[in-house]
């Protein structure tokens, strides 16, 4: 299920997460010298290159929608307008995989940061991540169970789509809202970076799996996340909805 990638990482004596990046300066002479950003590490499914920040913005705390569907392995359709470069659909697709984090072993094969009419197959593909320009698409509501709708911030959930389920009405739900809240609250201020909103959702993440594991008698690790632990018995029946859809996905199988 998990990509494989190492939990810590060292450097020069100092520990560092998943997500945290080091700093290195090239060359000799004061012209030649380059300062660039590296990831400690980089899983196979894991997608960079792209802004969660910029994605919470236009969001908000529908994000968490969207990072339960993902979990739920919904059907997710990213649709710009007929004047929304493409660029930036591809932007919002490969965006929303980073809130789930610690990246999941076939995370990459869901997505589809373009699609057009003319090739179709990417909905043969279970939990589809995929973008369009054409307006057509949100005509066949029977395509997807979610459709972000970047121009305007606003989400779609047909409900004649299979297994629907209202979020809002899940107990998680605002649990979901009271983790998001202080992160938007820090955009909103500028006193926070992708990194560091992308170390909030490997913490969130995590404890999500680790209870999906526990209940299969896996055990991954002993530490909370947050302040949340396995052993909240109150948190896993809270959870227990989104964890029994999640173990029903071909992500968990994986």
């Amino acid at each position: 299920m998990f990509s494989e990638f190492p939990d810590r990482c060292w450097h020069n004596g100092k520990e560092y997460g998943i997500f945290q990046t080091m700093r290195h300066e090239f060359g000799q002479s004061r012209e030649q010298k380059v300062k660039i950003v590296l990831p400690n590490t980089v899983s196979c499914d894991e997608i960079g290159a792209s802004s969660l920040r910029k994605f919470i913005i236009k969001f908000e705390l529908m994000s968490m929608l969207i990072f339960d569907a993902i979990l739920a392995e919904k059907r997710i359709l990213f649709l710009g307008g007929r004047e929304t470069p493409a660029e930036e659909i591809q932007e919002y697709v490969l965006a929303c995989t980073q809130m789930v984090c610690p990246p999941l072993n076939g995370m990459l094969m869901k997505v589809f940061p373009y699609v057009c009419l003319e090739i179709l197959e990417f909905k043969d593909e279970p939990g589809f991540i995929a973008g369009a320009t054409n307006p057509v698409f949100k005509q066949h509501a029977e395509w997807y169970d979610v459709c972000c709708e970047i121009d305007i911030g606003k989400l779609k959930c047909p409900r004649s789509s299979q297994g629907f389920y209202n979020y809002d009405e899940e107990k998680y739900a605002e649990l979901d809202r009271d983790f998001l809240r202080p992160i938007i609250d820090r955009i909103k201020n500028k006193s926070i970076n992708d990194e560091e909103i992308r170390r909030c959702f490997e913490s969130y993440t995590s404890m999500i799996l680790d209870l999906a594991l526990h209940e299969e008698g896996q055990y991954i690790r002993g530490d909370s996340y947050g302040g949340m632990t396995h052993k909240n018995a109150s948190l896993q029946e809270i959870l227990q909805p989104r964890i029994r859809r999640f173990r029903l996905t071909k992500l968990f199988e994986i």
